[in-house]
């Protein structure tokens, strides 16, 4: 019946026609014209009536009801709801499904608005959608941001995968201010290898929220617009996603890098692998033999690596080697 329904009103006898075919060569059931009239009659959905039945002159006429979730507008206004005003609720579902349907959850505005248009809404009511439109704790369904120089429209997050997601951005910031408070009671403040567990318990947490909805929320408002910190041809960086007073956590982005320059660190550190994989080198100077040298500079002091490097006694070798991700 709904389904019939959905294309529009239908009479009496041509719903009885419908239905008694549709079931008959679908699912091989013969069904009463009594049986019929009393779905029509009865069918709830959250206790309203799904079907509305009318006579009209000489004949009767079956048509879907108000959708359930414009009750409560039509209580709002004091009067019924006529089957041709706008479902906004059933369009915002659609918009949001819409935006979500590429990698990123939101497209230039003017596709948007072509997009809805085309499915028969008329402009003015889609600026009304966007307007009034909310989750159940009252934010916006839909935001316009300004992104690269084009207006954007974005499906913000649904109630409860938000709410996970700022609950698990607490959890993060609680764990990351106790791993610092417990490092600046060491002295010279710094990580050891027993810290290990913590530490991978702490990355596993901040790489589940990098992949949350409030992290989306925070790159669309310009988290992902800070600028990078970058060695050349080798990562870039985001240099201060944490920054206490014994530790500092930072985000490494390695695109097509086949092999980075043998460094060194000025202090302890652990890495964790977010996401793909890498091969962790680790190298040392062998005695000298006979005409045997490296090269080396000071980063700190040429970060472009651009001047002549100094000349050092032994070969460069690897010392130990681990795969991760």
């Amino acid at each position: 019946l709904k389904w019939l329904l959905k294309r529009g009103e239908l009479d009496w006898t041509s719903l009885v026609e419908e239905v008694t075919k549709d079931l008959l060569r679908w699912r091989g059931i013969c069904v009463a014209e009594g049986l019929i009239d009393k779905v029509v009659k009865t069918a709830r959905k959250n206790g309203n009536l799904r079907y509305e039945d009318r006579q009209r002159g000489s004949q009767r006429y079956v048509r879907l009801s108000v959708p359930n979730h414009l009750h409560g507008q039509q209580r709002e206004t004091g009067r019924p709801l006529e089957q041709h005003e706008v479902d906004f609720y059933k369009f915002s579902v659609d918009m949001a499904k819409f935006l979500r349907q590429g990698t990123r959850p939101y497209q230039d505005l003017a596709t948007v608005v072509k997009e809805f248009v085309h499915r028969g809404l008329e402009r003015s009511h889609v600026e009304q959608l966007l307007r009034t439109q909310r989750h159940s704790d009252g934010r916006c369904r839909f935001e316009r941001l300004l992104l690269d120089g084009r207006e954007v429209l974005w499906a913000t997050p649904n109630t409860k995968p938000f709410q996970e997601a700022e609950e698990l951005g607490r959890e993060m910031r609680k764990a990351m201010n106790n791993f610092d408070n417990k490092v600046s009671q060491r002295d010279g403040k710094q990580v050891l290898k027993e810290d290990s567990k913590e530490v991978e318990d702490l990355c596993a947490i901040i790489g589940s929220w990098l992949q949350s909805e409030a992290c989306h929320v925070c790159r669309l408002h310009g988290f992902d617009k800070i600028d990078l910190d970058e060695v050349p041809g080798v990562m870039k960086r985001y240099p201060i996603f944490f920054d206490g007073d014994a530790i500092d956590i930072r985000i490494h982005y390695f695109k097509e890098t086949s092999e980075t320059t043998i460094h060194n660190h000025r202090m302890n550190f652990f890495s964790y692998c977010l996401k793909g994989g890498y091969d962790h080198e680790v190298w040392g100077v062998s005695t000298a033999q006979g005409q045997e040298h490296h090269y080396a500079t000071n980063r700190s002091q040429d970060p472009s690596m651009e001047s002549p490097m100094q000349k050092f006694a032994g070969r460069l070798k690897i010392m130990i080697a681990h795969s991760y991700g």
